[in-house]
């Protein structure tokens, strides 16, 4: 197809004002299971999101298809990318990973005591009871076992079993909220200080592998036995910072971003 030509849409337009939505206009213009179920009130300015129905006349135009085709177009199953570690130049890697349709598919209803994690009644196989998990108030995607591969900069024997994972159970990966920080090595530096490149905290992961510099990768698991996509709806970035050590310029530092790779497939000899 030319890219270049123009194709069918939907234009959408919502007013920003705090009315509620009916009913019927939920059910035509959001798949979001808080509102759906009625969660949580809906109001003009809560749409469009990205399950609005963009998608052109000649597929049914609802969210239970709109949610699903944007899930699917950036679904992968191995993400890979460098990670650069090396102290003296207090270097620090964190890969930043998004879940940018996930709450069309599972969100948590916030309350007052408890906290509770509802999912769209759509059989979507990305986000559903099975393979994610409440920690309190962030709605965590499991993994699994032994996700996480890294190499050094020769190629050594890639360390699986053995990386330490903080917060959670060596070996098994749970990403936690819309946006999740791998930190690569992070932790606390000689100098005390939090060796990360996004400083993020709150939905923060430290992976330890025992190298300074290297590549690695992380895969998500394949939907079912049957199914030939691939793993998580997801984007993701490198970042890696570099912290000045002279004394005159003490605190400043520098930086690079790259995005990682993804591949639908498993995982190849390089990311």
């Amino acid at each position: 197809m030319d890219t270049n030509e123009p194709i069918a849409g939907n234009l959408v337009y919502w007013d920003q004002r705090a009315i509620p939505l009916t009913a019927a206009e939920i059910t035509a213009n959001t798949a979001d299971p808080l509102f759906t179920d009625g969660c949580v009130a809906a109001a003009r300015y809560d749409l469009p999101d990205l399950s609005t129905p963009y998608l052109p006349a000649i597929v049914t135009p609802n969210p239970a298809t709109q949610a699903p085709e944007l899930s699917d177009s950036i679904a992968s199953r191995t993400v890979g990318g460098e990670f650069f570690n090396l102290a003296s130049l207090g270097a620090a890697t964190d890969w930043v990973v998004s879940f940018p349709t996930r709450r069309y598919h599972a969100a948590v209803q916030y309350g007052s005591t408890t906290n509770t994690a509802r999912y769209a009644n759509d059989g979507n196989p990305y986000f559903n009871a099975n393979n994610t998990v409440l920690n309190v108030y962030q709605l965590c995607a499991k993994l699994g076992l032994n996700a996480l591969a890294f190499f050094d900069r020769e190629e050594k024997s890639p360390l699986i079993d053995d990386i330490v994972i903080s917060p959670g159970t060596p070996t098994e990966l749970a990403l936690c909220g819309e946006v999740a920080v791998l930190g690569v090595n992070g932790g606390i530096d000689a100098a005390g200080v939090a060796a990360s490149a996004t400083f993020g905290a709150l939905t923060r992961s430290n992976v330890s592998n025992g190298f300074t510099a290297g590549w690695g990768y992380f895969t998500a698991p394949r939907l079912d036995s049957n199914s030939q996509e691939a793993g998580v709806p997801e984007l993701h970035l490198r970042l890696t910072s570099l912290r000045a050590r002279r004394p005159a310029v003490t605190g400043r530092r520098r930086g690079n971003s790259a995005c990682l790779r993804i591949g639908r497939g498993p995982p190849s000899r390089r990311p």
